[in-house]
């Protein structure tokens, strides 16, 4: 329990930064949102590891397998799955901004942009935590158990 709790303040945090990231670069009218999307997600994919690595799974160690199948599968959610998410929810365009004509605070273009970036984070959250806890770091995992007598 305590792994989730911590990998959720770790999500929100990288989730937050994103966010920030996603909508400077989606705002300066030059990146699409698939492609702010990737530039964003990369940045954060970075930093993502070393804070998943260091306090969700407490791994101190240096490992190039886990570095690499960090990299394989949060690089395919974030340069594969997220821009094909982000094109797919992006068609929900017209819903999102007749929404918007309800909130007049916000524009139709900022609602539109945080629905697209904030449904995708929930496939790619998913997608991520469990490439993360039955591949990454798996045999961290089994080594841990082991040491504490679980099955």
């Amino acid at each position: 329990m305590k792994r989730k709790l911590v990998f959720l303040a770790v999500g929100v945090f990288n989730t937050l930064a994103d966010y920030a990231i996603f909508m400077v670069l989606t705002s300066l009218a030059v990146f699409g949102l698939g492609l702010a999307g990737m530039i964003s997600g990369t940045i954060m994919m970075i930093v993502s590891f070393f804070l998943h690595k260091n306090f969700t799974w407490k791994d101190r160690g240096t490992d190039n397998r886990a570095i690499g199948l960090f990299l394989l599968g949060t690089g395919a959610t974030t340069w594969l799955v997220r821009p094909f998410m982000m094109g797919l929810f992006g068609l929900l365009a017209p819903f999102y901004i007749w929404i918007a004509s309800w909130l007049t605070v916000f524009s139709g273009d900022f609602i539109v942009r945080t629905a697209v970036f904030g449904l995708t984070t929930l496939v790619t959250l998913t997608l991520n935590y469990l490439w993360y806890h039955f591949v990454v770091f798996k045999e961290k995992d089994a080594k841990t158990r082991e040491r504490r007598g679980d099955q």
